[in-house]
């Protein structure tokens, strides 16, 4: 093999599109934490760093640790980016956008990089969550009462429940917490993404094989719909529409 490479030419490898720290936690209805760490920016040019002490970030305001257009809106999945000025003239900050793959960012600041997300109740405050992990995979956990996606589903056949706002527009795994009335002991609940055209068997089944309500938990994968939301479908049965099926999210992974 001829290698055309000379002696003095140097080998360069593309930077690694690492996230290490720089976690978010809930604080307050407006509010929340950035903590300490350092991620590549999107453009996989630089790094941004966030050293020593943790960042508050503001849902009241607009601009550098607020939202990047004011005012906040309810219902809706917020983005959150660590941002950086690759000059270095500008302290490391966060901006929090609806926009969720690149936020306004204010004057002065040239990088940017996604971790993690929050949402907004229709009173336009946070919902309150768990984020777990540092690295490019996180869990997320609502820590909220009103968090339902169905209540006394009976459909029969495979039908879309969207998971807007309480799951961002990402392709991942859903954690749903289910109460089901069963009405007969050969009827169970079946679960699949969205799209999918298995119209028998679920990717995810749950039966208890006994009349009465039980209880339990699943991971179900979500797919867009046509709107761009995360959807799963599910159906009850076969026998009757004498079931109730009641849902809500618990949490969802995320893949920075």
């Amino acid at each position: 093999m001829v290698n055309n490479k000379t002696l003095s030419e140097p080998i360069v490898n593309q930077g690694f599109l690492y996230v290490n720290g720089l976690s978010i936690s809930y604080l307050s209805p407006t509010s929340i934490s950035l903590s300490p760490g350092k991620a590549r920016d999107y453009s996989n040019k630089d790094d941004i760093i966030l050293k020593d002490t943790s960042l508050v970030l503001s849902t009241t305001y607009a601009g550098q640790n607020g939202l990047d257009i004011a005012p906040r809106i309810g219902s809706r999945s917020y983005a959150v980016y660590v941002i950086g000025d690759s000059r270095d003239y500008n302290p490391t900050a966060g901006i929090i956008s609806l926009d969720h793959n690149a936020p306004l960012l204010p004057s002065g600041y040239d990088m940017y990089r996604r971790v993690g997300w929050i949402v907004t109740d229709p009173s336009l405050t946070i919902l309150k969550f768990f984020q777990y992990g540092s690295g490019e995979t996180r869990s997320y956990y609502y820590n909220h009462p009103n968090t339902n996606i169905l209540f006394s589903g009976s459909s029969t056949s495979y039908f879309a429940l969207s998971l807007n706002p309480f799951i961002p527009p990402i392709q991942t795994h859903a954690y749903i917490r289910v109460s089901y009335t069963c009405s007969d002991p050969l009827n169970s609940v079946s679960f699949n993404p969205f799209g999918s055209s298995q119209t028998v068997e679920g990717m995810v089944r749950f039966s208890g094989g006994t009349v009465g309500t039980e209880y339990t938990q699943v991971i179900v994968p979500t797919q867009f719909n046509t709107f761009g939301n995360p959807s799963i479908l599910y159906k009850v049965g076969p026998n009757g529409t004498a079931d109730r099926l009641n849902l809500s999210l618990i949490g969802y992974k995320d893949y920075l």
